[in-house]
């Protein structure tokens, strides 16, 4: 047909999503609708494809990545059954790092010195105390220990040995520290003191031990008539069990010149923290709590000289092995307490303990302990202050989801030897409340105050016990404190370690305080081009390291209104952040944050932001692309990624459409990371866990795989009825002409083909797939349903029934060989029309993959479990290919719009669609009016992988403006690739105006 008097109306650049805008306003270059595509210089494709990575049998909530100083990589993941694991080498099968907190739903970790710290929380705050690992295959996490000895000894003691020997005249002071296998030295639990006559040595006895993960103990020494402490390496014990060093002599100048004990004063054991991250050689964490801490102080009713700690200690249950010392009593015969190191999936690391009730089901006392300490030392300083309220705060967990009954943690003051105390706070938990095993960060705030009096004051007394648990049921509480319930939340404070010592946190000037009165919590850390950034949930400050410690360093406003509510809500990039909060996305290179959503704002507005301190945001610097992960709409996860290409510069594509990109990509992701894998490059892994509904099997790696396509014999036989005629040469939907048509004869009444399937598989799921397609230029086979089974009656078959199109549909099955011992059975994958009489489709090949895991990991790299087949696993990591075309879920759903063409008051007749397109599969475009409503739709055509010409196809419309549509269900190994298109059309001749006629 004539196209005269048409012309051309070009669709270019190809520019991204704006929802800011109606539909009939945008300019020609952007688009109202766009999902599942990416961009590129002069294009846009359908997006990259995600393989499976990880299976996994419950929901991942974050992914990480761990890098050690010989460049080995490990992917780490968190699940909601609070554990940390590890990948030790590519496609391996995760291995356990740590048990951590359950009910945890943020997951962060960074890497320093050969080590890597984990953080977990509730996407707010923190809820157990960073996890320390080195990468190790056989070695255990770690916690950084409280200074607190576990044979009860504050420090040692002290005498003169009468040997000639070289110390110096006077008093000498003298503590014991713990020092860990990660280098860590302790605080003093304690300092006492000897009188040297002067050209002599020293005897130590009544050495205190360590908490379970000590490996050596460091005596520190003063010179004479000092209280400056020093050690030496004669000082130094080697173990966790020797309690005596006799015979020691050393001069003044030999202590002056060991290791100074001033480096390790005041230091604080860090609870629970959201994040962390290394900054000029100092380890940041933030997103805590306050709480009250233990001071070194001298008490009239102890040894004259004697220094020790003032308050509650061993608040954390780390310093036992198996039995309470005299920190912890128990009183009164209760039983059915003790302090264990736990067996796995009890509690986190392998040396951690925890205070373990055994329930007898009565409502008789268990389990319990009471720990009284001095509550005010001789200088007059208080733990507990009189005239303010304190709280208690503890983790617990319970050893089956059905136990109920109660634990008790109350905290007095008073005088124990008149047993006259007074109640301040007790913590009474229900575990009726809780229907699970996970561990539970609770609280309680007291609401009676300190008594001022020195009777009511004088000392702390804290106990712990149960009541009506039920028989042999057991009860676990770790990480016991105290807080003043003013200043109880630590949300704007970031704590600081000592240069490079991670571990070590002064309580004195370990912490950066970021704008405490602005009612915001940190959220947040990040560093550029050096300089340290901190976002709070609706403002951002810059820090700047002076040179000085960590609380004298500058804190300068950047902005009171960008900033994120999620640890992860911000991602780095060369020189530049991403930062993601209610008030858009923003770019930060220094002076003021530039915003990058503005022509998405209606889409930003979706975000469900009472969730969003679940968003993420990673920047892929190599394939230039942001990907921010939200919950949009009422949805409580990342259900959608808005990702952003810059590939074109990060101008405001208003009104031009070049510059920044926008897109939405269907995938529920709770997490992301940028991973370092086994070859050195670096990919993309997303934590996949499915919205409510989704019916998406498990991801696996493919171990074995195999098409055969219809090159040579047909691998095909009849079993039932009359072999069908078929005729080879056809197209197929990678693009060469391996493809069949399968032609019946309407004279049998049943028809069944099948071909053996040799699978080497007693205990692993295998999954068979075929291409199908049915037959549009006429019947049969337009519309007809066939039925495809997996397996043999004797082991777990599987049918898929589906009907037939004109697109090439992979349709997988499964089967499991159950409880079958036999190796080498002949499987089988059969293919049977439902309808009897004429039939007619076309068939492409078969594939047989086998899980990598046992029998009940279903699930493979490229297939998709429909409805109603095996109940597969649902959660995997995702790995994000940026070459491949074959989806995780077997296939992409890719949407590109074009803004409405056309004039803005004359109708047009719109004739032809001319498109420069590459790809694999079928497409089928359609006009689209600005309502949104479709109308005429295009006729379908085959994509070719290196096309001759442009495609051409009518799509004769009369309207005003229309856009063109770009949608198609793609099924696995489908793409496309568009770099031009244009519209051929006219003035019409039969409405000139726009309108209707009264």
């Amino acid at each position: 047909m004539s196209s005269e008097g048409y012309s051309p109306i070009i669709v270019d650049p190809y520019g991204g999503l704006c929802t800011l805008m109606e539909r009939s306003d945008l300019p020609v270059g952007l688009s109202p609708d766009c999902q599942d595509v990416q961009f590129f210089p002069g294009g846009v494709q359908s997006r990259d494809a995600f393989q499976g990575y990880i299976p996994l049998a419950n929901k991942p909530y974050g992914v990480g990545n761990y890098v050690n100083y010989d460049n080995v990589s490990r992917r780490l993941v968190y699940d909601s059954a609070g554990q940390v694991q590890y990948e030790s080498a590519r496609w391996a099968a995760l291995t356990p790092v740590a048990l951590g907190q359950d009910g945890g739903t943020s997951f962060q970790a960074t890497t320093a010195y050969g080590r890597t710290y984990i953080c977990i929380g509730d996407g707010k705050r923190g809820l157990t105390v960073p996890i320390q690992w080195d990468g190790s295959d056989t070695t255990t996490s770690q916690y950084t220990p409280e200074p607190v000895s576990r044979n009860g000894a504050d420090s040692c003691s002290a005498v003169p040995n009468a040997a000639a020997g070289s110390i110096t005249a006077g008093y000498h002071y003298v503590s014991v520290v713990f020092e860990t296998a990660t280098g860590f030295i302790t605080s003093m639990p304690g300092l006492t003191y000897w009188i040297s006559l002067g050209g002599d040595k020293v005897d130590f006895s009544n050495i205190p031990i360590g908490p379970g993960n000590t490996t050596k103990r460091r005596l520190f020494v003063s010179p004479a008539n000092s209280t400056d402490l020093y050690s030496l390496d004669s000082l130094v014990l080697n173990d966790n069990s020797t309690t005596t060093l006799s015979g020691i002599s050393f001069t003044d100048a030999d202590l002056l010149s060991g290791v100074a004990m001033a480096d390790h004063l005041y230091l604080t054991v860090i609870g629970p923290q959201l994040g962390s991250l290394l900054y000029h050689q100092r380890m940041l964490y933030w997103g805590g709590y306050d709480r009250v801490e233990a001071f070194l102080d001298t008490h009239g009713a102890v040894s004259a000289g004697g220094f020790y700690r003032v308050g509650l200690i061993d608040t954390g249950f780390d310093a036992r092995l198996n039995t309470l010392s005299d920190i912890w009593g128990i009183v009164g015969g209760s039983t059915g307490g003790a302090v264990v190191t736990p067996a796995a999936g009890v509690a986190e690391g392998g040396s951690l303990c925890v205070y373990q009730i055994t329930g007898d089901g009565t409502a008789a006392q268990k389990g319990y302990i009471e720990q009284i300490r001095w509550n005010v030392g001789d200088s007059g300083s208080y733990y507990l202050q009189p005239n303010r309220k304190y709280g208690i705060r503890a983790r617990v967990a319970k050893s089956a989801s059905g136990t109920t009954g109660t634990l008790v943690i109350r905290l007095q003051t008073g005088v124990s030897a008149t047993s006259t105390w007074n109640t301040i706070t007790t913590l009474t938990v229900d575990l009726s409340t809780y229907s699970d095993t996970d561990w539970h960060l609770v609280s309680y705030d007291g609401i009676v105050a300190v008594p001022s009096s020195a009777t009511g004051s004088q000392e702390v007394h804290a106990e712990i016990w149960e009541v009506n648990i039920p028989n042999a049921q057991k009860v676990w509480v770790d990480w016991f404190e105290v807080y003043d319930v003013q200043t109880k939340n630590a949300g704007s404070v970031i704590r600081a370690s000592k240069s490079t010592d991670p571990e070590s946190v002064s309580l004195l000037d370990g912490f950066i305080t970021v704008a405490p009165g602005n009612g915001q919590d940190v959220r947040s850390c990040f560093e550029i081009r050096g300089n340290l950034y901190a976002a709070k949930e609706r403002s951002l400050y810059a820090i700047s390291d002076n040179g000085l410690e960590p609380a004298k360093w500058n804190v300068d406003e950047v902005s009171n209104t960008v900033g994120t509510p999620s640890v992860h809500g911000v991602g780095v990039g060369d020189g530049w952040a991403i930062i993601c909060g209610d008030a858009g996305v923003y770019m930060y290179s220094g002076g003021m944050p530039d915003k990058l959503s503005q022509e998405i704002e209606p889409t930003w507005r979706r975000v469900n932001w009472a969730y969003g301190h679940r968003i993420w945001c990673k920047v892929d610097v190599k394939n230039q692309r942001v990907y921010i992960g939200v919950p949009l709409d009422t949805s409580t996860v990342c259900n959608a990624i808005l990702v952003l290409d810059y590939v074109e510069g990060w101008s405001s594509p208003i009104p031009s459409g070049s510059g920044r990109k926008w897109s939405i990509w269907n995938l529920s992701a709770w997490a992301a990371e940028l991973c370092v894998m086994d070859e050195g490059d670096r990919r993309m892994l997303f934590a996949h866990s499915p919205s409510t509904g989704e019916s998406y099997g498990a991801i696996n790696q493919v171990t074995s795989s195999v098409t055969y396509s219809f090159g040579g014999a047909n691998p095909w036989s009849a079993v039932t009825g009359v072999a069908p005629t078929v005729t080879t040469g056809i197209a197929d939907p990678q693009g060469g002409t391996s493809a069949a048509y399968w032609q019946g004869d309407n004279t049998v009444t049943a028809n069944s083909y099948q071909t053996k399937v040799t699978a080497n598989e007693t205990t692993r799921v295998v999954a068979v797939s075929v291409f199908l397609k049915g037959n549009s230029s006429g019947y049969p086979g337009w519309g007809q349903q066939v039925t495809v089974t997996a397996g043999q009656a004797s082991s777990g078959t599987y049918s898929e029934t589906v009907t037939l199109t004109d697109s090439w549909q992979k349709v997988t099955v499964y089967y499991d060989p159950g409880s079958s011992t036999t190796a080498n059975v002949a499987r089988s994958l059969t293919i049977t029309p439902v309808a009897t009489g004429t039939y007619g489709f076309y068939i492409y090949g078969y594939q047989i993959a086998y899980s990598t895991g046992g029998q009940n990991q279903y699930g493979f790299s490229g297939y998709h479990v429909r409805p109603g087949g095996l109940t597969g696993r649902i959660y995997s990591i995702l790995e994000l290919l940026n070459t491949e075309t074959i989806d995780a879920f077997g296939f992409i759903t890719p949407i590109y719009e074009t803004a409405p063409l056309g004039g803005e008051v004359m109708r047009s007749e719109f004739d032809r669609l001319i498109l420069r397109i590459r790809g694999i599969g079928t497409l089928q475009p359609q006009w689209v009016r600005p309502s949104g409503t479709f109308t005429n739709t295009a006729q379908t055509f085959a994509l070719a992988a290196s096309p001759d010409d442009d495609y051409e196809t009518r799509m004769r419309q009369n309207d005003t403006q229309l856009g063109i549509r770009l949608a198609t269900t793609m099924q696995a190994n489908w793409y496309w690739i568009l770099k031009r298109m244009a519209v051929l059309a006219k003035m019409s001749v039969a409405t000139l105006m726009r309108g209707r006629n009264p």
